[in-house]
């Protein structure tokens, strides 16, 4: 009695530190880059130069698979110390099965040589040129991973350019409401749009494609369910012709493009 009510001791330690270290987590994560409202920023510039600068896109270093709902019970044990002890194991297998599926999808993205970065970068480039801008890649001098990049920060541009073009990667992968639903490619990209003449953010918000709500507007894109895919071993098989993990966020990358057009001049 005595052992056991050591470990629900542990147990409950355990939880409530993995609790505070999230939201402690959290607390810095708002104080360093605060949320976005979707088209919170709005202001028009002078276009006179028809050129922008885009800042190189950081590629992230983990692609995530996010299930809604889990198939594991979520208070699995019948007396109050086995409920605790249940809840702090089964959040620990939930953390460890999804890290597990994470690294399976980026290695299997990895071994398709697929970056979501570079096609970001080729996307937005080419819906620019459409708009008739000519664009510049600009390579900051240092990014804090998933942050906008400081204007200290920001090179010159080879020749003037009438705005600069922020973005970076929030969240890159699938997405399934449970583990026997279709994974859906999800991207969601913050963006900020600056006046290289005034230095002021004349645009910003979050770009989202896919999702587990379908969701259509300005900054926002269903998934094309032609992209959806049924069970994680086919998201990410290799032994085939054309991955379908990469034509997902191919396509999610095509499409945060085409939205962010609806914020530039």
């Amino acid at each position: 009695m005595v052992v056991f009510k050591r470990i629900a001791s542990m147990a409950v330690v355990t939880v409530i530190t993995i609790l505070l270290s999230a939201c402690e987590s959290s607390q810095l994560l708002d104080k360093y880059n605060p949320p976005i409202a979707s088209n919170d920023v709005h202001v028009e510039y002078e276009t006179v130069n028809n050129r922008i600068a885009l800042l190189k896109i950081e590629e992230p270093q983990v692609y995530d698979i996010r299930i809604m709902q889990s198939s594991m019970p979520a208070s699995p044990g019948v007396t109050m110390p086995g409920r605790i002890m249940g809840k702090g194991m089964v959040t620990m297998m939930k953390t460890m099965e999804q890290g597990q599926k994470n690294q399976i999808l980026t290695s299997t993205l990895d071994f398709w040589k697929f970056k979501i970065s570079e096609h970001l970068e080729d996307d937005i480039t080419r819906e620019l040129e459409k708009l008739g801008y000519k664009v510049e890649i600009i390579t900051p001098k240092y990014r804090r991973k998933a942050r906008f990049v400081i204007s200290d920060d920001i090179p010159p541009s080879d020749k003037p350019v009438d705005a600069i073009v922020d973005v970076y990667v929030k969240f890159a992968g699938y997405v399934a409401g449970r583990e026997s639903m279709p994974y859906m490619p999800t991207l969601e990209v913050p963006f900020k749009v600056v006046s290289a003449a005034s230095n002021e953010v004349v645009h910003q918000g979050i770009l989202t494609y896919g999702g587990p709500i379908a969701v259509t507007g300005p900054s926002d894109m269903p998934a094309d369910p032609a992209y959806n895919v049924r069970g994680f071993d086919t998201l990410c098989a290799t032994d085939c012709e054309v991955s379908p993990a990469v034509q997902g966020l191919t396509a999610a990358s095509e499409g945060v493009a085409t939205l962010l057009i609806n914020h530039v001049k």
